[in-house]
């Protein structure tokens, strides 16, 4: 009885609540401008090799806390960016995590400032298990590993 009028509610009243903030969160994030191409603006390409501990996952790229795009397994993305320090950040919203290998179905924010000085600069995504949460690195790479794991 207490089961039927109570808990049952509360749930319906949770979950909405949750599907509400998820869709706030994922509407908020302002979109990456980037820039023209010019002889002070680098190239950026990004791969993330297939994993299938996080087969389920799309993970959100940022550069500066503007948002690019979502990293699926093995796809690539090329944005461009001014020569000199920019924050790239990963992240990962509400996903079907089975097996949960990433902690509670998500995987902790990633940031690391990287340094833009050369025409062309190339990134792997990869997912670190961690103790509660994993996060998903963004690690630069050689030209011959990223047509590796592009090919």
């Amino acid at each position: 009885m207490l089961c039927e009028h109570v808990i049952v509610p509360l749930m319906k009243t949770f979950m909405s609540l949750f599907i509400a903030l998820s869709l706030v969160g994922c509407a908020s994030k302002a979109p990456y401008n980037a820039p023209a191409q010019s002889e002070s603006v680098s190239k950026i390409q990004m791969v993330r090799p297939a994993d299938p501990m996080t087969l389920t996952q799309g993970v959100e790229i940022e550069i500066n806390n503007k948002y690019v795009d979502k990293l699926w397994h093995t796809s690539e993305l090329v944005t461009y960016a001014k020569h000199g320090d920019h924050n790239l950040t990963t992240s990962v919203g509400v996903s079907l995590g089975f097996p949960n290998v990433t902690g509670f179905n998500g995987a902790k924010e990633f940031n690391k400032v990287f340094n833009f000085s050369k025409p062309n600069h190339f990134f792997k995504v990869e997912f670190s298990p961690g103790l509660l949460a994993g996060q998903h690195i963004i690690y630069e790479i050689t030209e011959k590993e990223f047509k590796t794991l592009t090919n």
